[in-house]
């Protein structure tokens, strides 16, 4: 079995870009740009997280 060295990037559906910015900051998620087009945020995790 081969081992998950990392994750590039994943996408969430949310129907309200300003509430899900505002909670995934607060989960330590730092804004980048956006909206980009009607439905996408960039936000970036730079704190290391460990996969179990």
């Amino acid at each position: 079995m081969k081992e998950v060295m990392g994750i590039n990037h994943v996408g969430i559906r949310v129907t309200d870009l300003e509430q899900a910015r505002k909670f995934y900051e607060q989960l330590g998620f730092i804004f980048i740009a956006g909206p980009i087009g009607i439905r996408h945020l960039l936000l970036r995790l730079e704190a290391r997280v460990r996969m179990a």
